[in-house]
């Protein structure tokens, strides 16, 4: 059965600015490659969009427990931010928990954006304190520091700013040269979420959202131009076999090639 009236519909018009028209009259070659490029380019947007998307399944779906519990599994733990290690002697105790740079070199060789993580965070409630590496993290900020010629979007978290973390609550490591560290650590579950944030859940959940949406959506668009185009031009021949055929025989012949008759003038 025929899977177009295209062949047999002399009523059938073909406009070179028609967009249908415009992916029926392309050779079967580069229809394929076209198509599987922005399935490519779709998959990829879905790899990027997965991870906003576990985060946000971990921030509505995580239970809210204390560091004292040691609940098992993914949770959630509010509180307040405290540096990690006592200051040096001769040093006062650090303002800013938590710091994150962005470094411009200087020089035309190593020019570009550097990127410095600064401190270790504990996470203070009612119970109990946990630690939290923030170079393993998803940190949301919630300070902005002013830039200077050397560095610029310089973010902070500062001692006793309110936060809450994801993860899943164990038993810290020693870490040398830190003192003496809390039982706990907050560190990422098997798929990789951990969220770290200076900010309300509320606020956290809509920067996922507006990062989610836009990569989810692109990607869902490009795979369904995609599929439309393949299946618009496949549509140009009797059966899927045919398309197949062409493909493998005449892959960048163009359907004037293939049906003349769809060009021809019409008789008087």
């Amino acid at each position: 059965m025929a899977q177009s009236e295209l062949s047999s519909s002399p009523e059938s018009a073909w406009f070179l600015g028609d967009i249908t028209s415009y992916f029926q009259s392309l050779s079967p070659g580069v229809v394929t490659i076209v198509g599987l490029a922005f399935l490519a380019a779709a998959v990829w947007l879905g790899y990027r969009a997965l991870p906003h998307f576990r985060a946000m399944r971990a921030i509505r779906n995580a239970p809210l427990v204390t560091v004292a519990s040691g609940e098992d599994g993914l949770v959630k733990v509010v509180g307040s931010a405290h540096p990690a290690q006592e200051p040096r002697e001769g040093f006062s105790t650090p303002d800013h928990v938590w710091r994150h740079r962005f470094q411009m070199s200087s020089t035309a060789v190593h020019g570009g954006a550097r990127t410095h993580f600064v401190g270790l965070m504990l996470l203070r409630d009612g119970s109990g304190e946990c630690l939290v590496d923030p170079q393993h993290a998803r940190v949301f900020h919630s300070k902005l520091a002013s830039g200077s010629t050397q560095f610029f979007d310089s973010y902070k978290i500062d001692t006793g700013d309110p936060v809450f973390a994801i993860g899943v609550l164990g038993k810290a490591k020693q870490r040398p040269g830190h003192g003496d560290l809390p039982r706990c650590t907050l560190r990422p579950s098997k798929k990789g979420v951990l969220i770290y944030s200076g900010q309300s859940e509320a606020r956290t959940l809509f920067r996922l959202q507006a990062r989610f949406w836009p990569l989810a959506g692109a990607g869902f668009l490009l795979a369904l131009v995609a599929v439309w185009g393949l299946r618009t031009h496949m549509l140009t021949y009797d059966t899927d076999a045919d398309f197949f055929r062409s493909l493998v025989s005449q892959p960048w012949a163009p359907i004037w090639e293939r049906r003349p008759e769809l060009y021809a003038p019409d008789a008087d």
